[in-house]
């Protein structure tokens, strides 16, 4: 995915909620917003509250983590648009402990094994990132 459809994708699931990767709902959000983008205000402030989250983290916490997957930032930038901003030290907690707890084999709960399965699997189907979304908000 490249950079203009991966952002693209992120407000089609801000207006939307969680659903599945659809190059026809990317269309259809270009074609809808062609001539003006109403919402355009609510977009930049949502993407800029979470862009300023994460550059806030010691660089480590994405590009030495599980977190430099696109999937997995892909979920975790719609968990915190969905989160009231969070202390950036208790948030770089959240992420290595999500990234030990992923690369821990002796961690076997259902989540970690579920959360493991989704970001596996076929990871732009709504059933995988509905896991991931529930496994990275329970750490948020």
């Amino acid at each position: 995915m490249n950079e203009v459809q991966f952002v693209s994708h992120i407000v089609n699931n801000f207006f939307n909620g969680i659903s599945d990767f659809s190059p026809t709902a990317l269309d259809r959000l270009y074609e809808v917003n062609d001539e003006e983008f109403e919402r355009q205000g609510e977009v930049v402030e949502r993407l800029q509250r979470v862009f300023e989250q994460l550059y806030s983290l010691e660089k480590r916490a994405i590009t030495d983590t599980i977190f430099q997957r696109q999937t997995l930032i892909f979920s975790l930038i719609l968990a915190l648009d969905a989160q009231q901003h969070i202390p950036t030290r208790k948030l770089e907690q959240a992420l290595f402990a999500m990234d030990a707890a992923f690369k821990d084999e002796d961690v076997t709960t259902d989540a970690i094994e579920a959360f493991r399965n989704a970001a596996a699997s076929s990871t732009q189907r709504i059933s995988s990132r509905k896991v991931r979304d529930t496994f990275i908000r329970g750490y948020l």
